[in-house]
């Protein structure tokens, strides 16, 4: 490692691979799974993936302030982030919505992706005042409203209003 920077990027790097591997298995069942799964159905097993995973675990909050930072300008890993983690990710999920979306070109997928992705951590991030401003106690129902929520918001977005 030779020295704190460096261990500090190989211990994130395994965690941002984690990830990747976790959405990108996904990602690639939802694309071979017979019959074709629907847009909403893609969007919701995305969405739903977060919530399912370690990104809503006890530590989910260090991991997520981690990976903000290194999301700035001032970030040690902003390129392990880029390319360990968005870009993968990005990529796959912009190649099925636009299997899904044939109309829909590359540039406009991408920003859907990257809308839909912010919108989830941007409600696993500030879940708890969120779910006090609502009076919600049952976390559980809380989650299943904010994957509804994200889905139809994103089918109408994507301009899939058929299945909104």
């Amino acid at each position: 490692f030779n020295d704190k920077t460096g261990l500090f990027r190989e211990v994130l790097a395994a965690r941002l691979d984690q990830i990747t591997d976790e959405k990108l298995t996904l990602l690639k069942s939802l694309s071979k799974q017979q019959p074709t799964a629907s847009l909403e159905e893609i969007l919701s097993a995305y969405i739903r993936s977060f919530f399912d995973s370690h990104l809503f675990s006890a530590d989910s909050d260090r991991l997520m302030q981690i990976i903000y930072q290194e999301m700035g300008p001032d970030a040690v890993t902003k390129d392990l982030v880029a390319t360990r983690l968005i870009a993968p990710i990005n990529q796959a999920f912009k190649e099925l919505i636009m299997k899904s979306c044939p109309g829909l070109n590359e540039n406009s997928a991408s920003f859907c992706v990257s809308s839909i992705t912010g919108q989830i951590l941007h409600f696993i991030r500030s879940r708890d005042i969120l779910r006090s401003l609502r009076n919600q106690e049952d976390n559980q129902t809380f989650i299943e409203d904010i994957i509804n929520h994200i889905t139809q918001f994103s089918l109408h977005g994507l301009g899939s209003t058929e299945n909104a």
